[in-house]
């Protein structure tokens, strides 16, 4: 439901899309980051 909204916005606004995505892309580093010192 929330993909359908977020396509729109892609859609109307690259400039959003190219924000989402680079803040999308800091979240899955710093959770990979965090995986990794959790795990040793």
């Amino acid at each position: 439901m929330a993909g359908e909204g977020f396509a729109e916005t892609v859609q109307r606004h690259g400039f959003e899309y190219r924000s989402a995505r680079d803040f999308r892309d800091r979240n899955i580093l710093e959770l990979i980051r965090t995986l990794r010192g959790a795990s040793g």
